[in-house]
């Protein structure tokens, strides 16, 4: 009798936790360590970053974070139906934004105004050897070389300007560098 009694029991009688206790309890600590490394080895550098200095994790609603990036929620509802960002749902079905989708969305951002398309970056955000570090120096190499070019056209601009004002005389030459 003092045997069903304890059957099902947490503790021993002495007050020690049972075996059956004690191995759901290594249990639940081994698959709490496994879904812990699983996070960890997801995460991107950032949030990698971001949890070795003990920052908290911020997390934004659609209109916050549409206001720090400047872009319309609509947009952020977009590159969601495209697969581009996955923001977690609350309880009330609210989208929020984590530092995962924020980096996501800088990702974005930054290959947009080089002229990416975006159904080319669904497709690099997707494949399983995506370096954005390399495509970013190769996109920073494109920048700069139109970076010059602007330059050149808006030192010819000015030339051109000088000239008609008679404050310039320009070579033909001059005329086709921009």
């Amino acid at each position: 009798r003092a045997r069903r009694a304890r059957r099902g029991r947490a503790t021993t009688p002495a007050g020690k936790p049972s075996r059956k206790y004690r191995k759901i309890l290594l249990d639940l600590h081994v698959a709490e360590r496994f879904t812990m490394l699983r996070e960890v080895m997801e995460m991107s550098s950032n949030e990698k970053a971001r949890v070795a200095s003990g920052r908290p994790a911020r997390m934004y609603t659609v209109g916050q974070l549409a206001a720090i990036s400047g872009v319309s929620t609509r947009a952020l509802r977009y590159y969601e139906e495209l697969g581009l960002l996955t923001p977690r749902r609350k309880a009330n079905g609210y989208r929020v934004y984590g530092p995962a989708d924020v980096d996501a969305l800088q990702q974005i951002l930054l290959f947009r105004s080089c002229g990416v398309e975006l159904e080319e970056i669904r497709r690099m955000l997707g494949a399983p050897r995506f370096d954005a570090t390399d495509t970013l120096r190769h996109h920073l190499k494109t920048l700069f070389a139109q970076k010059e070019e602007l330059e050149t056209l808006i030192a010819t601009v000015e030339k051109t300007i000088a000239s008609l004002e008679g404050r310039y005389d320009m070579t033909d030459k001059e005329r086709f560098e921009g």
